[in-house]
């Protein structure tokens, strides 16, 4: 192992920090061991060294449920339960060293100890010992309070004590490189045994060491209650009695007990912590066969060791290790870990390895059985400072070992997350879900029975991907183009090469696809890197699918097959057999036939056969060969295909090879002129948005979902995506129900989205090992300093960066960041004295950060927001948002609170209210935790704020919820009624906004009729005449237009007396849509031009916005539609700052007048954009308005019936999942029965029609709705008329005509006048019929009207019908008219 240690030159004056180096190191191994070593006693490993000594096996009670319940909290409770285990250890392992004890190993919350008899006295030093920890358990720790402190969170911690004592064996295993300490014997099983008889609190011995202490001992185990003689503590360490030599010695003897990339950050004085989170394979092999009595345990052992390390190394490489040898607590095990702490976690490669150890094991290994899952953990030092072992803590730690007690014998267990990981390569069968310890629910058990297999290597490896990949359409051109020209005969070597994550696979699928329904034929093979040193091991599937060769074909009949094909193929060929073996694999493989060729000879022959037969093959059919991952391969591999690619130029053969970019590979016929690159880059926000839409039906995400997603970074700047990262997050998102998405006919899903699913949601396992596997690359100081920096942010200066990392100087960090830079993870942004840098992804970014520990991430934020406070002076406020970010990170929460209710305040004054609404969640986060009864006024500004911006955002539910929980707070407070008032009138609000108006009034009433508040004579005037408004406004929604007047007018002489301009200009806008609805235009354009000379000066938007809005509604009844338009132009510009549900309303009333115009292309913008934005928010009457415009305004407008109803189909779900609200659905039926009765009247379903135009006239029939009545008897008119038949149409003109008549009239009792012309058109077409020469005055003034007033496409209808109908009038006049109606048209 080479070691980073200064030269020998250098170490003058240096044992100090060997010293410190060595005290670190020595941590992870036993104490006995470091007294060894230092003493140059040093065990040879595989020959243990028996020994008398106490054993003693503690197991802590109480952290099983207190790990059930940290488990909600995910990864952060496992940190909990990590520090837990730390506070408790370190005071028990300071009582063992000081008894002359040593910690062998850790089992999870359990430990085993030994107590080495030097002095005749271990077994009384052991009881007493143990009778210590029991009382530094009652005293420090029977109560452990986790997380915030809370009561709820308080858990009772107790620790079992089993003591034995008898023979043990101390023993090394492993080589110079991979060592591992084992305490085994029958003392060990003793100790084990001792404890299982223990209750909590409690101490039993067995009769040996009862015997050994002096104690009574009439029983093989008793409960020692009785303290025992206390020895004299024993001799510790005196680190400063050892010089440089000793420590050496111990310092290049420890790195072989623990992970090489671990030593380096211990090393590393920069390193400030090992412990992060990673995704991990956990297995756990329990083994039999050893007798650790007998003569040969420890030679056995070793070879086990030795064995178990050779398989995993060949399975897993770098990333995977045997970590720990455990005797005694249920059986013998290895735990192997795969992805710590070196990624990635490779669950396929762990079950490979599994697999190939059950079928490979030693003789003298009776029985394996095996436990294996896979997820996200807390890796790190587990113990405490002085005596610690690197390994891995989660519940799926835990079940990978409690799998190997209910594995049956030589099989493979796995849970059903890691079965779901390893398909559809690894095949295995569920089991029945079984009870375990430390699960509430029963755990889905998966058996693990084989590697899959099938015909050929090209179904087994493609067969789950049908589609091509979205986003990739450039690159499978470029590929399709390559393999066209191979199809035709002119082949080539195609490189694909991608970073982590880049989708190979289902890029390399589509091209195989593509190839077998051309007429091609495919052959695969796959480079792994347990063969990465076997001759030709990714061609042999290649070879055997050349030959069609199937697993079950015996040997012979394989012969048989291999020789008939080579007669085939190369008939002037003797014994080509004998060269072919080598490639073919079991049973076929063979040299023995031509040993005596030089192995250069041997493989030039080879060569020459397999060009030959494959230029053969490839004249009867275009071949593909497909080799993955390269980068692996074995040498002779790659001398294979330089020979193929050098005669594919001509040939209909297509060579298909991938490796990973950034792996240290280098490939000569990379650089051929026949040999194209293809790179599959990480997505583009455009490609990324692609696959969004693909998959969710639409790309239209709120910021929060975008991040998530890593298209954008905290920022809001857009960023590169990884392609793998945003299909397992899409589809995590989906599985979790953190995203549902309700899909309509136009493309646009509906996305919901749950924001507390979003916050608790962490990045896939899959993509985080990926990226984990690169950032385990790096040298520990960069890896460290790049940790740093993201705490800071996706982009950090090098000032903030250096002031919170510890240990760098500006020239350190400098050439780091210029190395990382070198990497491509991240960039520089400025230069200077202060460069900026930006994490290159923000995928990256996320990967980082994660991988800290909370503890970390906490200390490391308030150091940076207490940075900020200390440096920005005069420029503080500006960093508001920065410092709320930071502290909500922190269990800061008084600071936390004071800068979230800044930048919340901040963010609303610029019209941001998802900022604020963001800032004002983490305030009511941090006084939640803050715990403060007293601080009720606080968490009533909160929520009402909060409960105001939602209001603005359109998430009228929740803002109500807010508003309630508020006005609960207040009526408990004797003092709390100013902000009741305040309260009411929110919910009134709310109410008004929702459509629940008869709600209105109750609420309003309760500030009418308040008392005033302590110290007042009167109700506030702002509330008393914003309660007035409110009631006033809910009136005329409810038609009740002199009621509603009354209201308003009382308000008016209130804000009018009181002196409050704003307040008056709202309710003149409520007063002016008020008269419009009852005609009164003077007054109604009077209450406009009031409350504009009263905002002449506000720049506030929503105000502002308002005004125009009911400007435009007032313009659009009188007639003027480009006044309208203008206005409503107006509107939309002012309301894109007054909050999405007031634009999305605003967008709603221009599209409105679009179609009034006749603008239908922009009209459909608007509806879109409005849709969009509606989709985020739960207001049913925007989406009522939405969904008639769409269907009868703009789908009937262009006469495209059918596509009405379907948009119009969608009302019903609204109108029946809010049924509650009566006058909701009273208000909105009209219009849509209407639409609805237009849609079966054009598809010739009358009876449905004629339903829904009787609802509608019914329901028109009260005076206050004349305004639909014009509209709904000539729906009924048309109806008459399109139904009837032959022998009963004179009568039904007749009613028709009698009922044009009563719309006529409808129109002038006050009716809507846009109905006027085709009313008319229709009088003319049924008087005509009737013989009545009236037909030609209704048709003329079938045309004034419509010149007059009416919608564009009614306008184009009635001038086309009635011009046509003039042409034939008797009267020259009535002709002229009807001749310019028509050129008017052209």
């Amino acid at each position: 192992m080479s070691l980073s240690l200064p030269p020998q030159s250098t170490l003058e004056g240096t044992t100090g920090q060997l010293r410190t180096l060595a005290q670190r190191l020595s941590a992870y191994i036993p104490v006995t061991l470091t007294r060894k070593i230092l003493q140059d006693e040093l065990l040879v490993p595989g020959r243990p060294e028996p020994i008398k000594a106490a054993t003693m096996f503690a197991d802590m009670s109480g952290f099983t449920p207190m790990a059930e319940a940290l488990a909600v909290n995910g990864a952060r409770g496992t940190e909990a339960l990590s520090r837990a285990l730390l506070m408790t250890f370190t005071s028990l392992i300071n009582a063992i060293h000081d008894a002359g004890g040593a910690v062998s190993h850790f089992h999870g919350d359990a430990m085993m100890i030994y107590f080495p008899d030097m002095d005749g006295r271990a077994a009384s030093r052991a009881l007493a010992s143990a009778q210590f920890m029991q009382s530094l358990m009652q005293t420090n720790f029977a109560q452990f309070n986790m997380m915030q402190a809370k009561a709820e969170d308080s858990y009772t911690l107790s620790i079992k004590i089993g003591v034995g004592y008898g023979r043990c064996l101390e023993m090394l295993v492993g080589n110079g490189d991979n060592m591992e300490f084992v305490l085994a014997g029958t003392a060990v099983d003793e100790a084990v045994a001792a404890q299982m008889q223990a209750a909590a609190g409690q101490v039993v011995a067995s009769q040996a060491a009862l015997q050994a202490a002096s104690l009574p001992a009439d029983a093989p185990f008793r409960l020692v209650d009785e303290l025992p003689p206390v020895p004299n503590a024993q001799e510790g360490f005196y680190w400063e009695a050892y010089e440089q030599p000793a420590l050496m010695r111990l310092i290049t003897a420890v790195p072989a007990f623990i992970p090489p990339s671990l030593f380096e950050r211990l090393q590393d004085r920069s390193s400030q912590s090992i412990s992060e989170h990673r995704s991990v394979t956990s297995m756990f092999v329990q083994f039999e066969g050893i007798n650790f009595a007998g003569p040969a345990a420890g030679e056995q052992l070793q070879a086990y060791y030795q064995w178990a390390w050779q398989m995993v190394q060949r399975y897993g490489g770098a990333n995977s290790r045997v970590n720990r040898v455990l005797m005694g607590e249920k059986g013998s095990h290895l735990q192997i870990l795969l992805g710590a702490p070196v990624a990635p976690d490779a669950p396929g490669q762990g079950l490979r390895c599994a697999l190939a150890m059950q079928r490979q094991r030693p003789d003298f290994i009776r029985c394996q059985r095996i436990g294996l899952t896979v997820g996200r953990v807390f890796a790190g030092a587990v113990g405490s400072l002085n005596r610690r072992e690197y390994t891995v803590v989660g519940r799926m730690v835990n079940l990978s070992a409690r799998l190997t007690q209910i594995c049956p014998p030589d099989g493979i267990l796995v849970d059903a997350e890691t079965a779901g990981r390893v398909q559809p390569h690894i095949i295995s069968k569920p089991l029945p879900p079984m009870e375990l310890k430390g699960h509430r629910e029963p755990v889905l058990i998966y058996q693990v029975l084989a590697e899959q297999t099938a015909v050929t290597q090209a179904q087994a490896r493609f067969q789950q991907w049908q589609q091509p990949p979205v986003g990739r359409d450039e690159e499978l051109k470029q590929l399709y183009a390559r393999m066209t020209a191979a199809l035709a005969g002119e082949g080539c070597l195609v490189v694909i090469h991608g970073s982590y994550g880049s989708g190979q696979m289902p890029f390399l699928a589509a091209g195989v696809h593509f190839w077998l329904e051309a007429g091609g034929h495919a052959l695969v093979g796959v480079c792994q890197q347990h063969t990465s040193d076997v001759p030709y091991a990714p061609w042999v599937s290649v070879w055997r699918d050349f030959f069609e060769l199937g697993p079950e074909m015996q040997p012979e009949d394989q012969v048989h097959r291999v020789n008939e094909r080579i007669a085939e193929l190369t008939p002037d060929v003797s014994n080509g057999l004998n060269l072919w073996r080598e490639l073919l694999g079991t049973p076929l493989r063979s040299t023995a036939l031509l040993i005596d060729l030089p192995a250069v000879v041997r493989q030039m022959r080879l060569f020459k056969l397999v060009q030959r037969s494959v230029a053969a093959a490839v004249a009867e059919r275009p071949y593909l060969i497909v080799l993955e991952d390269i980068h692996l391969a074995d040498p002779a591999s790659l001398d294979l295909l330089d020979a193929l690619a050098q005669q594919c130029c001509d040939l209909p053969l297509l060579l298909l090879v991938t490796y990973r970019s950034g792996s240290d590979f280098n490939f000569s016929s990379l650089a051929q002129t026949a040999s194209s690159q293809i790179l599959l880059n990480d997505f583009t926000p455009q490609q990324a948005r692609t696959l969004i839409r693909e998959r969710l039906g639409t790309d239209q995400l709120p910021l929060v979902l975008e991040q998530r997603l890593g298209l954008r970074d905290r920022q809001g700047r857009e960023s590169a995506v990884n392609p793998l990262f945003l299909e397992e997050t899409l589809q995590m998102m989906l599985s979790l129900d953190v995203v549902a998405v309700e899909p309509n006919t136009y493309g646009h899903g509906r996305l919901r989205v749950d924001e507390a699913r979003l916050a608790q949601m962490q990045v896939s396992d899959t993509i985080y090992t990926l990226l984990l596997a690169r950032l385990d690359q790096l040298p520990a100081a960069e890896r460290g300093l790049l940790q740093f920096a993201s705490v800071i942010g996706r982009e950090f200066d090098l000032a903030t960066l250096l002031a919170i990392a510890q240990g760098f100087s500006r020239e350190s960090a400098l050439e780091l960041l210029d190395a990382l830079v070198k990497t491509d993870l991240v960039q520089q942004l400025t230069g200077g004295m202060v460069p900026t840098y930006l994490f290159q992804h923000n995928l990256v970014h996320q990967v980082v950060y994660q991988s800290l520990t909370y503890a970390r991430r906490q200390a490391l934020h308030a150091h940076i927001a207490e940075l900020i406070i200390r440096e920005s002076g005069e420029l503080l406020p500006t960093q508001y948002p920065i410092l709320a970010y930071h502290f909500s990170q922190t269990d800061q929460h008084r600071d936390g609170l004071k800068y979230a209710l800044l930048a919340a305040e901040d963010a609303e004054a610029v019209y941001n209210y998802r900022g604020a609404a963001e800032f004002y969640k983490q305030a009511a986060h941090h006084l939640d935790s803050l715990g403060e009864k007293g601080a009720w006024e606080t968490a009533v500004t909160i929520a009402t704020a909060r409960s105001k911006i939602l209001l603005r955002l359109g998430q009228f539910t929740p803002a109500w919820e807010l508003a309630d929980g508020a006005l609960q707070l207040c009526l408990e407070q004797k003092n709390g009624l100013t902000q009741q008032l305040t309260i009411y009138n929110l919910l009134a609000e709310i109410c008004l906004r929702q459509a629940r108006y008869d709600e209105v009034p109750a609420l309003v009433d309760k500030v009418i009729h308040a008392s005033p508040p302590l110290g007042q004579t009167a109700v506030p005037p702002a509330e008393l005449g914003q309660a007035q408004m409110l009631w006033g406004q809910a009136l005329i929604a409810l038609t009740d237009y002199a009621a509603a007047l009354d209201k308003l007018k009382q308000a008016e002489s209130v804000f009018r007396s009181s002196q409050l301009p704003k307040k008056l200009a709202q309710l003149l806008l409520a007063l002016a849509e008020g008269y419009s609805r009852l005609h009164t235009n003077t007054a109604s354009l009077g209450a406009v031009q009031e409350a504009e000379k009263l905002l002449q000066d506000e720049t506030e938007p929503t105000l502002l916005g308002q005004k125009a809005f009911v400007l435009s509604r007032i313009q659009l009844r009188l007639e003027r539609a480009n006044q309208a338009l203008a206005a409503a132009d107006t509107a939309v510009a002012n309301l894109r700052s007054a909050g999405v549900n007031h634009l999305a309303h605003g967008l709603l009333h221009r599209a409105e007048v679009y179609l009034y115009l006749g603008q239908f292309k922009s009209a459909l913008a608007d509806l879109q954009r409005a849709n969009d934005l509606l989709d985020g928010m739960d207001d049913v009457p925007g989406q009522l308005k939405l969904h008639l415009l769409w269907g009868v305004g703009y789908h009937g407008g262009l006469g495209d019936w059918r596509q009405a109803q379907q948009q119009l189909s969608q009302v019903r779900p609204l109108l029946s999942a809010h049924s509650q609200h009566k006058a909701l659905v009273a208000e909105a039926d009209i219009p849509l029965w209407l639409g609805l009765g237009s849609v079966a009247l054009h598809m010739e379903r009358w009876p449905e029609a004629e339903s829904l135009f009787k609802r509608v006239l019914t329901a028109v029939a009260p005076q206050r709705l004349v305004w639909w009545r014009p509209a709904a008897l000539y729906g009924w008119g048309m109806l008459l008329l399109a139904r009837a038949v032959d022998d009963e149409r004179e009568t039904a003109v007749a009613q028709a005509h009698q009922t044009f008549r009563e719309a006529l009239q409808a129109v002038e009792s006050g009716g809507c006048p846009d109905e006027l012309p085709l009313i008319l058109l229709q009088l003319g077409q049924t008087a005509r019929q009737r013989g009545d020469d009236r037909c030609w005055h209704y048709w003329e003034t079938a045309v004034q009207s419509a010149r007059q007033r009416a919608r564009h496409t009614d306008r184009m209808f009635v001038l086309q019908q009635a011009g046509q109908a003039l042409l034939q009038a008797p009267d020259t006049r009535l002709q002229q008219l009807g001749q310019e109606t028509l050129q008017q048209l052209s």
